[in-house]
C-alpha cells in the first residue's frame, strides 16, 4: 500500500538468496535498472538479515560494485529503498529497517496515506530526513485516520536498542558455549560463573547480565534467569553460525535449564 501511494504503480517482490554472492549481484543489477524501491519476500520466520552488501547500500551515499564480465567499477543511480515485509521475514537483524505491521485492505492507498500536512518547513522526526518527508509521515497520518498512534522516531529508537542488545546476545552465547558446550545449566551455574573472578568470561557475562553494576557488586540467579528467559529462542548470528538459547525445565531440580544450540 505504501509503495502505491508513494509511486504510483502495484509493487512486486524478489526472492531473498541465501547466497552472499548472489545476492551481491542482485543488487548491483537492481541498482542498474534503476528500481524505485525492492521488497524481499518469502525470507523463513527467524532469518536474521546480515548481509554486508546490502547494509553497505543502506548507509553509502553512492553505491559501486564491479561489472559483471568485465573488470570496470560501476556506480549505479542513487539507490532505491529496500525493505522486508514484517508478516513474511520474521525479525530482521540489520540496523537499517524497521518493520510495522498494515492491518489495511483499502483499495484506496492513495487517497488513504496522502498526508497534506506535511511541507518542506516541517520540522524532521528521524534522522532519515528526506524519507521521513516522503514515507514516515505518511505513514503516521495514515495510522493517525485508523485511530493509531504510529512515531516512528520512538521505532527507531527503539530498534537501535534491540541491535546493540543483539550484539551482546551474541557475544554472551559464545561464551556460554564455551563454558558449557551443548551441556543444560541453571541460571544458578550461570551467576556464579559471572560473580566468579577467575571465570575465562566474566567480563562477557557480566557486561549482558549486570551491566548496572558496580565492580564489587554480584549478580543473583533471579536477575540472571530473567535475562536468559527474555531471549531463549532467539537465534543472532555469529561468525558463520547461527547461536540459538533453548530452554526447559528440570524435572528433579523444578527450575529452568539452559543451553546453548549451534546451526552453520
Amino acid at each position: 500500500m505504501l509503495i502505491m501511494a508513494v509511486t504510483g504503480i502495484w509493487p512486486a517482490a524478489a526472492a531473498w538468496s541465501s547466497n552472499e554472492e548472489e545476492r551481491r549481484k542482485a543488487l548491483l543489477s537492481y541498482f542498474l535498472y534503476g528500481c524505485a524501491y525492492i521488497i524481499w519476500d518469502n525470507i523463513p520466520r527467524g532469518t536474521q538479515i546480515s548481509c554486508p552488501h546490502l547494509e553497505k547500500s543502506c548507509t553509502a551515499a553512492y553505491y559501486s560494485d564491479r561489472k559483471l564480465g568485465v573488470s570496470e567499477m560501476v556506480p549505479p543511480p542513487p539507490r532505491p529503498s529496500t525493505s522486508s515485509p514484517a508478516t513474511t521475514s520474521g525479525r530482521a537483524a540489520t540496523s537499517r529497517p524497521a518493520a510495522c505491521r498494515s492491518a489495511s485492505r483499502s483499495t484506496a492507498p492513495i487517497r488513504k496515506t496522502g498526508n497534506s500536512s506535511t511541507t518542506t518547513r516541517s520540522p524532521m522526526r528521524t534522522r532519515f530526513k528526506l524519507w521521513w518527508r516522503l514515507v514516515g509521515s505518511a505513514v503516521e497520518h495514515a495510522a493517525g485516520l485508523t485511530g493509531h498512534e504510529l512515531d516512528f522516531r520512538t521505532l527507531f529508537q527503539a530498534q537501535e536498542e534491540e541491535d546493540e542488545d543483539s550484539t551482546s546476545l551474541a557475544e554472551v552465547l559464545e561464551a556460554m558455549a564455551a563454558a558449557w558446550p551443548e551441556d543444560w545449566v541453571g541460571a544458578t551455574t550461570v551467576c556464579d560463573a559471572t560473580n566468579s573472578p577467575m571465570h575465562p568470561h566474566r567480563e562477557t557475562l557480566r557486561g549482558f547480565f549486570c551491566p548496572t553494576l558496580r565492580e564489587d557488586d554480584k549478580a543473583t540467579p533471579k536477575s540472571v534467569g530473567r535475562r536468559l528467559k527474555k531471549h531463549v529462542g532467539e537465534p543472532v548470528r555469529s561468525g558463520e553460525r547461527t547461536l540459538i538459547l533453548k530452554s526447559q525445565r528440570d524435572s528433579h531440580a523444578k527450575v529452568l535449564v539452559y543451553a546453548v544450540m549451534t546451526k552453520t
